[in-house]
């Protein structure tokens, strides 16, 4: 009995320590990558409906080919005002942490609320494209909803006019960096645990 208690308390200490970070999650997956790509001065994106709470910490742009980024990029993430909640440069070539055919660059974290609606674009460039184009395709995260294309013609500008389909421009992205249950929560489970253990033991002798 004493082993089993001593096992507990060291699944709760386990618990209190430090927090343990869920893997990013790519906003927009590019399954498939076609050859066709045009360049555009302007800011181009997309908009979507959150439809859980999440946490954003970085911003990227498409890296045609993974061989790096022809210039920088500007990125940025707005509201449904057109607020501009956070922007980020993501330098030339590989300065970027390359993801899922996206060169990112960290934010600091910001909160989208479920059921509100968002857009994100970037001013680059270089070469970006649009999904309905031949040899593109893309599936949304599954905390998204409402996924189309955005753009605006000025750069670093929040996006006004929007694609009548689900097609998006490649074009920026982000990382979905939601933590998993707070440990907290889970020391207070633990704890619990650890108690009832007690008392059974208590009970027993």
């Amino acid at each position: 009995m004493m082993m089993k208690l001593a096992a507990l308390a060291l699944l709760t200490a386990t618990l209190f320590a430090g927090h343990a970070n869920a893997a990013p999650i790519s906003a927009i997956d590019l399954t498939a990558v076609g050859s066709s790509t045009f360049n555009y001065s302007g800011t181009l994106g997309w908009s979507f409906k959150a439809k859980s709470d999440m946490n954003v910490g970085a911003l990227g742009q498409w890296d045609f080919q993974d061989n790096g980024l022809s210039s920088s990029s500007w990125v940025g993430i707005w509201d449904a005002s057109n607020n501009l909640l956070a922007s980020v440069t993501v330098g030339t070539g590989t300065a970027g942490t390359l993801i899922g055919h996206y060169r990112y660059a960290d934010i600091s974290d910001i909160t989208l609320q479920a059921g509100k609606t968002y857009t994100i674009g970037s001013t680059f460039s270089g070469s970006v494209m649009l999904s309905s184009y031949a040899g593109y395709s893309f599936t949304p995260a599954a905390q998204l909803s409402e996924v189309k294309g955005a753009w605006n013609s000025s750069p670093k500008t929040a996006l006004t006019s929007f694609v009548g389909s689900s097609a998006i421009y490649g074009g920026a992205n982000f990382l979905i960096t939601n933590e998993v249950p707070e440990p907290g929560s889970l020391a207070l489970i633990g704890l619990g645990i650890l108690g009832a253990a007690v008392a059974r033991c208590r009970k027993a002798g």
